[in-house]
């Protein structure tokens, strides 16, 4: 296996974040960044980065099929809605 060194010019708010993420789950900034792009770059399926945005949809899409939530149209089917909760 061959390494290289790099040098990463950061903003001050995005190195911030990175160490802080690094110390959240106890590793160091260098290798949170290896983890970063071995990630990014890696099309094996076993690693997927998948965002919060992305896992939040999939969970709404679920339970939206799974009818947890109720669509009312008007100020009626409100009350209606409402009146069946206190029943």
């Amino acid at each position: 296996m061959n390494s290289a060194t790099i040098k990463i010019n950061l903003s001050s708010g995005i190195l911030q974040n990175a160490q802080a993420e690094a110390e959240r789950i106890g590793i160091t900034v260098q290798d949170f960044i290896r983890m970063l792009m071995g990630t990014y770059f890696s099309n094996a399926n076993s690693i997927q980065a998948i965002s919060r945005d992305q896992y939040l949809l999939k969970r709404a899409q679920s339970e939206l099929m799974g009818g947890a939530y109720t669509e009312i149209n008007n100020a009626k089917e409100l009350q209606k809605h409402l009146d069946d909760l206190l029943n």
